[in-house]
């Protein structure tokens, strides 16, 4: 059984007291929440060992990342119920510890958080920021999360740029000692066989192979269905009158989130 309603402690503990008073005693109670702590809504529960946090994010039925926590119970449910459904619904499932926040939520708010931050200095517009991600690192994404990128990037040249980085804006651009421990230990990504990531002989070579196939791909994808571009009056490219056209079908009411 899955909670999803609105992100208001009181409003859950509601809800799950419910859910739990109508589920059959031997089911799995999961909540959405995607920023509550998961031991504060298993309060709400008396069974807590037949709860989990398991969050999707917005819009479920394309994004295929979801995040599967349990409360800290002596006892905790199996992590074959997230793993299952999340399996049959398209998701891929990633695990973490209630007392922390969801890596997943927490590496998206910091980067909204720090990107909002950099749009209020008075540089970078929001939208000159969305260009850059949307054409640039956030190209990769998709395929490459940001320490395999960096290994291919190399890691001697990602600290030589964060150095030229901070010379120029600040102690907010200072090399991590994390990124100079790697590069000192010669762990400088692909081409020196090891980075934040190990690579078998041969293994370095093939993997640029297939991100370049890959990218590629996608260079294609986007040239059939443009970025939307949006002046704050109306959308142009693919979106006509609110409406997404995809392969041929439609789906109404597109929003962001």
């Amino acid at each position: 059984m899955i909670e999803a309603v609105t992100e208001d402690i009181d409003v859950k503990e509601r809800v799950l007291r419910a859910c739990e008073a109508a589920a059959p005693a031997g089911a799995i109670i999961a909540s959405n929440t995607s920023s509550l702590n998961i031991d504060a809504l298993a309060r709400f529960v008396e069974r807590p060992e037949r709860f989990i946090g398991m969050h999707w994010f917005n819009p479920p039925e394309w994004t295929p990342g979801s995040r599967w926590s349990s409360a800290s119970t002596p006892t905790r449910p199996s992590p074959n119920a997230s793993s299952v459904c999340s399996a049959r619904l398209g998701s891929d499932r990633a695990s973490s510890r209630a007392a922390s926040a969801s890596s997943r939520t927490a590496c998206r708010w910091r980067c909204f958080v720090k990107l909002l931050g950099a749009s209020r200095r008075g540089s970078p517009t929001p939208q000159a920021i969305d260009e850059v991600v949307r054409s640039s690192f956030g190209f990769r994404l998709p395929f490459f999360g940001p320490f395999q990128i960096a290994d291919m990037a190399g890691l001697d040249i990602y600290e030589a740029v964060v150095e030229q980085h901070e010379q120029g804006l600040g102690e907010r651009f200072r090399v991590p000692e994390a990124l100079r421990a790697l590069v000192r230990q010669g762990r400088c990504g692909t081409s020196a066989g090891a980075g934040f990531y190990d690579y078998e002989a041969g293994a370095a070579d093939r993997l640029l192979v297939e991100r370049d196939r890959r990218y590629a791909a996608l260079g294609e994808l986007l040239a059939r269905l443009p970025p939307v571009e949006f002046d704050g009056r109306t959308s142009r490219s693919v979106i006509d009158a609110g409406v997404l056209v995809i392969g041929g079908g439609a789906i109404g009411g597109v929003t962001a989130g």
